[in-house]
């Protein structure tokens, strides 16, 4: 309801003020949600993809979200769920997207892709999502009768320097722009990922640096300290290309690997910076990347758009902060078999079931 919309944004403007500073407010109006700004605001989209799912309002209100909710608004209702193993989904046929085209999805988190590629090999699974992988269609297709593709899109690689790190705040951007001068992953790109890979330096998708920065500095006998994620083939290989490339510039360079979920409470609190992959809109807002001082030429660049003088500036705040360096886009991966129809993958947030409803088996599959 527009009840639920407005509760959900106004939580999200609570959790993270400098993201949402534009939207001033936000009310229901009959069966309508109006969003007012403060100026014209062509990244509102993006913005409402930043504050998640919506949730009831009783639930936003209440601050605190159940393990398992018991119906949706979409196709499927989770049945089933067993942490880091499995859920279980069953069609919801009063959904207001009406009734999927199967009646149940199992979902196995599996963080390597070559287990996923077995799976999909012995029968165990019909379709893989998500992954990043080298060479990821060439070895899905060596399976019989599975198709795949790796669309290019809104996920990215990149180096998320830690805020309370030894490379973190402002006074440390100099630090930051040396790092990111110095990482060349060509080569990666070119031999290992070919077209599902292409390189990235603004968080915009298909946006190019505006300008090149001063590349910075970094004082003699200093060390840098990355996380990278132990499951993911992509950053394993991108990390040691990086440990390479800054070890050669005589800046000592150390990964430490860490399974999921810990690497996530480590990328938070450890370390100076972490490996890692950003779903996201095409243009997603810059304001948790810039310089404190810097939050309204972010806004003004987010709402005039691209291309315009405005966003050139704000691209260029964001490069030259460096809390975040885009390293590359990649392809999102996609196998199925010849027994489910109606798969169309997008490399865009929410890449993986996002058309899940639409999905068909084959009669006597």
């Amino acid at each position: 309801t527009p009840a639920d919309v407005v509760a959900t944004l106004e939580a999200a403007q609570r959790r993270d003020p400098a993201t949402f500073t534009p939207l001033r407010t936000v009310r229901a109006d009959g069966d309508a949600v109006v969003l007012g700004f403060d100026t014209l605001y062509d990244g509102w989209p993006d913005l409402l993809v930043e504050a998640g799912s919506v949730l009831p309002a009783p639930i936003v209100a209440a601050d605190e979200v159940p393990d398992v909710t018991a119906v949706s608004g979409g196709w499927f209702r989770l049945a089933e769920y067993e942490p880091g193993l499995r859920a279980r989904f069953v069609a919801h046929p009063t959904s207001a997207l009406g009734a999927p085209g199967v009646a149940e999805v199992e979902v196995y988190f599996s963080p390597r892709y070559d287990t996923a590629l077995a799976m999909l090999a012995d029968g165990r699974a019909d379709v893989v999502l998500g992954y990043l992988a080298l060479n990821g269609v060439a070895r899905a297709e060596d399976i019989a009768g599975v198709a795949a593709a790796e669309p290019l899109g809104g996920t990215t690689v990149g180096l998320q320097f830690r805020d309370s790190g030894d490379y973190g705040g402002d006074r440390q951007a100099q630090a930051r722009r040396w790092v990111a001068a110095n990482i060349d992953l060509g080569e990666l790109l070119d031999g290992m990922l070919d077209t599902a890979g292409a390189p990235a330096s603004t968080p915009w998708a298909g946006v190019a640096r505006p300008s090149e920065p001063e590349p910075g500095a970094v004082e003699p006998g200093r060390e840098f300290v990355m996380i990278v994620p132990t499951s993911s083939e992509v950053l394993a290989f991108a990390g040691r290309a990086i440990e390479r490339d800054l070890s050669s510039r005589e800046l000592a360079t150390d990964l430490v690997s860490e399974p999921a979920p810990r690497f996530v409470e480590a990328a938070r609190t450890e370390r100076d910076a972490v490996l890692l992959t950003r779903r996201t809109t095409r243009r997603p807002p810059l304001s948790r990347d810039v310089v404190v001082g810097d939050l309204e030429s972010s806004w003004a660049g987010q709402a005039a758009g691209w291309p315009s003088d405005a966003a050139a500036d704000a691209l260029d705040n964001t490069t030259w902060a460096a809390h975040f360096v885009p390293l590359f886009r990649i392809g999102v991966l996609h196998a199925w078999t010849d027994e489910v129809l109606g798969v169309r993958p997008s490399a865009w947030a929410g890449a993986g079931f996002w058309d899940v409803g639409t999905w068909t088996v084959r009669t006597g599959s």
